[in-house]
């Protein structure tokens, strides 16, 4: 996939289009502050064109349950937990 940045507003605030063979995805993230703590929110919007409009929902729930794992990589990460989630 190709990916562009549609929109950037720093330091918490980003957009980005990655357009691939069959199929095209929006995501946009953002990072807010909570008390102490920092939030990450993603959002992914699929776009599958031709034969991968009928297997949308299950691309979706690949992508929901790969995105799980790697949000809970870099939280690990961040917070230098020894051990990542895999």
């Amino acid at each position: 996939m190709t990916c562009e940045y549609t929109y950037i507003k720093r330091p918490d605030d980003w957009g980005v289009y990655a357009s691939g063979k069959g199929m095209d995805v929006e995501f946009s993230g953002q990072v807010t502050g909570q008390d102490d703590k920092s939030r990450l929110t993603i959002t992914m919007k699929l776009l599958p064109r031709g034969l991968l409009q009928l297997l949308k929902p299950f691309i979706k729930g690949s992508f929901q349950r790969n995105e799980v794992k790697n949000l809970a990589n870099i939280k690990a990460h961040m917070e230098g937990s020894v051990e990542a989630h895999s």
